[in-house]
């Protein structure tokens, strides 16, 4: 076994042993608080049992629920605007406000999370991305001391009646619950696509010079990633994409998207950035759709997007801009069915990467509709005058 696959080997290890820490947490926070609850029940009620039940998720909920805003508060004393708050079953974007369903595979890993980005280029600072992260443990460890002591002052208070009795149980389950989030997220553990609150942390300490949330590209790709359209991006952070090393190709796109991005767009500064883009980067899937869909929806010139739509041959996948591109040149075809096709595949496409709305393509496929209607108008205003022209020839009556 060679020396890298016997790291690999080790680290497999390390992160079973992991999970199997942390399903076992699981269960014990579940069952004892569990009992817990039951135990507060038995004055009352020793058999009611759903009530119990309804406890553990309440305070499961409530224990995410703190641990969120813990990370959100951090986030707004730093300086940094929230975009998602999600608690399960919900997702809530801030900007360009959209409450929705947390499903997908962005979503199903956690809980809950929150995402934020840096407010100004002043507060993108590793140090406030640390903050931010232990924003959320703190909250739990807060919360579950402040239950676990009400609890306690709640039992050593005097006479203990059977309500004080269920009261005293709520307090001490809530708080094993937080406590168990604090815990849980503190553990150190990554996936595909996923970092625990304690693994960000822990890379924050040993590669705090390396990190990539010190620079602008992983901020606007977070935007974009919830569907933020290019137009409304801050411009200081599409300023600092240009002056990271490697970020001019970025910006360049960055710049034709938000031009785009507009209800008149000038077709003539953005067929120019295209080619220079073209000419410096060469050839993307991204910039043969953008070609196709500015040559089809705003110049009319059918053959060049179909020479665009051709020329990339790096991925037989059809993302949301080619679909765009294919249901505007057919738009402009006066061909419905395929249009309908197109832009139903766009739809999916996009449901498929978030379920936020996007904006931006919402007013793509009203534009794309628009013009599949102003086409097939124009079609029969033609086919109108065409009788009445031959029946004007000279010397006909």
């Amino acid at each position: 076994m060679s020396e890298a696959q016997a790291k690999a080997a080790r680290g497999a290890r390390r992160w079973n042993f992991l999970e199997a820490l942390l399903f076992t947490l699981g269960v014990a926070d579940g069952v004892g608080t569990l009992l817990i609850y039951a135990w507060g029940l038995s004055p009352v009620d020793r058999g009611n049992v759903r009530v119990a039940f309804f406890c553990v998720l309440a305070g499961a909920f409530t224990g995410t629920v703190v641990h969120e805003l813990g990370h959100a508060i951090a986030a707004l004393i730093c300086g940094w605007r929230i975009i998602v708050f999600t608690v399960r079953p919900f997702a809530w974007r801030i900007p360009a406000p959209d409450l929705v369903m947390a499903r997908g595979q962005t979503f199903r890993q956690f809980a809950g999370f929150v995402t934020a980005v840096p407010g100004s280029a002043r507060t993108m600072t590793v140090g406030r991305w640390v903050a931010f992260i232990a924003g959320g443990p703190l909250a739990s460890l807060v919360f579950a001391l402040y239950l676990g002591g009400m609890a306690w002052v709640l039992w050593n208070g005097g006479a203990v009646s059977p309500r004080i009795h269920f009261l005293v149980a709520i307090c001490a389950g809530f708080a094993v619950h937080s406590a168990g989030v604090c815990i849980r997220t503190l553990v150190p553990r990554r996936g595909a696509g996923f970092s625990s609150d304690g693994a960000k942390l822990l890379k924050a300490l040993i590669k705090r010079e390396k990190l990539a949330e010190g620079r602008a590209g992983v901020w606007v790709i977070a935007l974009m990633k919830y569907r933020i359209r290019p137009r409304d991006l801050p411009a200081w952070m599409v300023e600092a994409v240009h002056a990271e090393p490697a970020g001019a190709r970025i910006w360049n796109a960055l710049e034709i998207s938000r031009m785009l991005d507009v209800p008149a767009p000038d077709v003539a500064v953005v067929r120019g950035r295209l080619e220079a883009h073209r000419q410096i980067y060469g050839p993307s899937e991204w910039l043969c759709a953008c070609d196709a869909f500015v040559a089809a929806m705003y110049e009319d010139d059918l053959a060049r997007a179909e020479r665009a739509l051709g020329e990339w041959q790096g991925s037989r996948a059809i993302p949301e801009l080619t679909a765009a591109a294919l249901a505007a040149f057919n738009a402009r075809l006066g061909n419905p069915d395929e249009t309908r096709r197109y832009l139903d595949e766009m739809d999916r496409i996009l449901r498929l990467a978030s379920p936020f709305r996007d904006d931006c393509y919402g007013d793509i496929k009203r534009n794309v509709e628009g013009l599949l209607h102003a086409t097939r108008q124009s079609r029969v205003r033609r086919a109108d005058i065409a009788p009445q022209a031959a029946g004007s020839v000279p010397g006909h009556f």
